[in-house]
C-alpha cells in the first residue's frame, strides 16, 4: 500500500515520500490500516510528526484517509501554506480528515504560526478556509494571542 501521493495537509508536498520510523509496524492489508508505535517520526519533505502512537487509515486508493496520532504530547511541524510562516502544534491527540480538511487538535492543544499561537482543550484547524477554532477545557478557557504585524 504506497503512501507516495499522500500530503499531511495540502497538496504542496504532494512528491514527497512520506517516511515513518518506530519501534514497531504493523500493516493490514485487507483493512488497509497502519499502525506505529514507540518512538513515531513521520517526515513528508518538510513536515514532521512526532508522537507514540500513529494509525493511518488508507482508502480504496491506497491514499491516507485519515491519521490519529497520540502522545504526551503528539507533535507536528511544517510550512502549510506558501509565504506564511511555519507551523507548530501539539497535543494529546491529533486527528486528520484529508476529505473534510480538517486537523482536530485534542488535550492540551496548542496551534503556533509564526508569533501567534491558539490554546485550549480542543482546536479545529480547518484547512481550506484558513481558520482555527478553539474550544475551552474544564479548568481554563480557550486563549488566543495575535502579535501586531
Amino acid at each position: 500500500m504506497p503512501l507516495i501521493g499522500w500530503t499531511l495537509l495540502t497538496a504542496a508536498h504532494c512528491e514527497a515520500p512520506v517516511t515513518v520510523q518506530s519501534d514497531r509496524a504493523e500493516l493490514f492489508f485487507e483493512q488497509q490500516v497502519m499502525h506505529y508505535s514507540g518512538h513515531v517520526l513521520l517526515v513528508q519533505g518538510d513536515r514532521q510528526i512526532h508522537c507514540e502512537r500513529l494509525s493511518l487509515q488508507a482508502d480504496h486508493g491506497s491514499h491516507v484517509s485519515s491519521f490519529q496520532a497520540d502522545g504526551a504530547p503528539a507533535t507536528f511541524s511544517g510550512d502549510i501554506e506558501q509565504g506564511n510562516p511555519t507551523v507548530f502544534g501539539h497535543a494529546n491527540t491529533l486527528v486528520y480528515a484529508p476529505q473534510e480538511g480538517l486537523l482536530t487538535l485534542t488535550g492540551q492543544a496548542v496551534f503556533q504560526q509564526g508569533q501567534d499561537s491558539f490554546s485550549g482543550e480542543r482546536l479545529v484547524y480547518d484547512i481550506q478556509r484558513g481558520t482555527v477554532r478553539a474550544v475551552r477545557g474544564t479548568d481554563k478557557k480557550a486563549q488566543l494571542i495575535i502579535q501586531p504585524h
